[in-house]
């Protein structure tokens, strides 16, 4: 993880200390951040202070994006027990929203990506990596590690809530700001975007800055989306991580090699 410099960012609701940032992509910035106040862990966005004017403009309009797509979110979600996305927690102040000082904090998300998970039931845990974790955390990455893989039930209670949560957001009636919404697509199925908490046994579903409002007729704006690149996207990349980390689930699931047109809750039912 790269360090940064020490600094402190006044939002709309608290000020911030960034103690860490945890990387940069295409979307912009991400830190480990801390309230002043309360001193609350949480993560900020932000766009990347390095790139053009165009560019910044449009990453900063992608987290503003994504941290209203968070709170329409958590409504859409209430009636889905074990699956959450991240709250937002605070932004910038008004009149930085297209500019390189906007930003969003969010909360963390509980528990481990399933994608590090795999890792560490595979190579075992990196020194250190273990520090902060509690003694639950700590016995349930050691049974993983113990067995070589990921609880089967792990694995199916994430696909099945992916399933249920693009059923109920693909058709879900909503708006955003000033825009009506006849659904909504994630359009970023990665497994290291699923983390499992082991102490609820919940889930929750981060990064959603590519996210994509779908209009009446099932597509977006553009007509570039559909709810059918979720459904894509999960068979690839669900797959892909399946057949590494689970072979014998991806067997049993007779895994389908093209997204289907029914829903895929009866495959992940087995």
């Amino acid at each position: 993880m790269e360090q940064t410099q020490t600094g402190v960012l006044q939002g709309q609701k608290s000020a911030w200390n960034l103690l860490e940032k945890l990387g940069e992509g295409d979307a912009g910035e991400v830190y480990r951040v801390e309230s002043v106040v309360d001193h609350f862990q949480a993560i900020l966005k932000r766009p990347r202070r390095s790139v053009f004017t165009n560019e910044v403009r449009r990453q900063a309009e992608q987290i503003r994006l994504e941290g209203r797509t968070l709170t329409s979110l958590a409504a859409l979600l209430t009636g889905l027990p074990g699956v959450h996305v991240p709250e937002l927690l605070d932004q910038a102040r008004p009149g930085t929203e297209f500019s390189d000082r906007y930003y969003i904090v969010i909360t963390r998300a509980e528990g481990f990506d399933l994608a590090w998970l795999a890792r560490a039931c595979r190579l075992g845990l990196e020194p250190g990596s273990d520090e902060h974790l509690s003694a639950a955390e700590n016995a349930f990455l050691n049974a993983c590690i113990d067995k070589g893989r990921i609880p089967a039930r792990i694995l199916l209670a994430a696909l099945s809530s992916l399933t249920s949560v693009f059923d109920t957001l693909h058709t879900a009636q909503f708006s955003l700001g000033n825009v009506d919404a006849s659904g909504v697509i994630w359009n970023d199925v990665k497994p290291e975007h699923i983390f499992w908490n082991p102490r609820a046994g919940e889930i929750t579903i981060i990064d959603w800055g590519n996210s994509r409002l779908l209009e009446t007729g099932g597509a977006s704006r553009d007509m570039r989306h559909t709810a059918a690149d979720d459904l894509r996207q999960l068979i690839d990349e669900m797959g892909r991580f399946l057949e590494q980390a689970a072979p014998d689930l991806f067997s049993l699931l007779e895994w389908p090699s093209q997204p289907l047109t029914a829903s895929l809750n009866e495959t992940v039912a087995v």
